[in-house]
This record gives C-alpha cells, structure tokens and sequence, in this order.
C-alpha cells in the first residue's frame, strides 16, 4: 500500500498551499522506504487556476497511490483530491511518527468495505413499507459494525416499519434514532435475542 506524505525541507508535514515535497512511501517488510518524489511549489502563486494546474498534476503523478497526508487538507485542495479518489489525511509531524497507524486503519477500512458488500439489508415484507432485517450474525462478527450496516438505511430509506432481530440492542440506537426522529419497541425473544420495532413518529 503506497502513501503519499507533502512534506517540508527538515522532513515535517505541511498546508497543501505550501512548498515542498511529496514523497510516496510503501513498507518494505520491517521498513519503510521512498519510491517516489515530487516536488510541489505554489506558496508564492497567485493565480488560483494556475495554482489548480499544478496540484492537479501531482496528484496525477502519484498515480496508483490513492493515501494522501498532508498537514491541513482544505477547500480547493480537498476538492481535487477526493474527487480523484483519494482518502485524505489531515496529520502533524514527521511520517514514522503515524505511517504504521495510517497504514493499520487503510487495511481496516479495506476489510470493512469487503464485508459491507457481504453484510445483510433490510428486505420488504409483504406488507408495503414494512421491513425485516436480522442484524445477529453482523453482531457477531468482529468485521463490520451493525451501524454501518444500517445507519445508511435509517437515513435514506423510505419505510413505515423495521423490524430488526438482534442479540441485544445496539448502544448506537439511542441516539441515532433520536437524531432521526423514530421511535422504538423492545421485545425479548429469547435468552440473547431481541426484536427491536423501529417506526416513525
């Protein structure tokens, strides 16, 4: 896994609207090494297109590399950015100070997008606007969590009733379905399984 870091002359990370170097490491067994460096210079341009050119080009140049750490990631530059595709970092420091626990999190979100895929949704009932899902084996897993499982759900779907089958009620529900206005009914089921309602008030 490649990671692009914008860096200053004495090794430290800097604004996106300052000069430097961004350098691209990737761990090589117990080390980590750089493949790659470009240089970047827009700290004295006031040309908000030119200065677009030239962060756009970078970016392009980083190629593969999608991980980019910078010291602040703002505004124009964000925009760029993200809409290539990367996943942006806003870190102070030097890079052996936070490559290991970057690279960790890329790894576990990486896991986590392959499970969402596999992670169950709610299904619709036979009764129009009525929904079931059983959240008991995405609570058992260690994989992903029952609130990226369907928090996404509870946003964007239109629906008058979900039941969700669980093995105990999410802590998250609380305030979640506060935050979205929906009201709850508990019913024990079993020893370790409940029956939450979830409807609109």
């Amino acid at each position: 896994m490649e990671i692009a870091v914008f860096l200053n002359e004495d090794g430290k990370t800097i604004r996106c609207n300052e000069s430097g170097v961004v350098n691209i490491y990737i761990k090589d067994r117990e080390r980590w090494k750089i493949i790659k460096k470009v240089p970047l210079d827009i700290s004295n341009i006031n040309d908000t297109g030119i200065m677009c050119k030239k962060f756009i080009a970078m970016a392009e140049s980083l190629s593969k590399c999608k991980i980019f750490i910078a010291a602040e990631v703002k505004e124009i530059f964000y925009t760029i950015l993200d809409g290539r595709g990367f996943n942006i970092w806003s870190i102070q420091g030097v890079p052996e100070d936070f490559l290991e626990y970057v690279l960790k999190r890329e790894e576990e979100e990486h896991i986590e997008e392959i499970s969402i895929e596999e992670a169950p949704i709610p299904v619709e009932t036979e009764k129009l606007g009525n929904y079931y899902i059983d959240l008991r084996p995405v609570m058992e897993s260690e994989k992903i969590s029952s609130k990226k499982v369907l928090l996404p759900f509870l946003r964007n779907a239109t629906f008058n009733e979900l039941e969700v089958d669980c093995s105990h009620v999410p802590p998250w529900f609380g305030y979640e379905l506060e935050n979205l206005k929906l009201d709850s009914e508990v019913e024990s089921i079993s020893e370790g399984a409940v029956k939450v309602r979830i409807y609109h008030r």
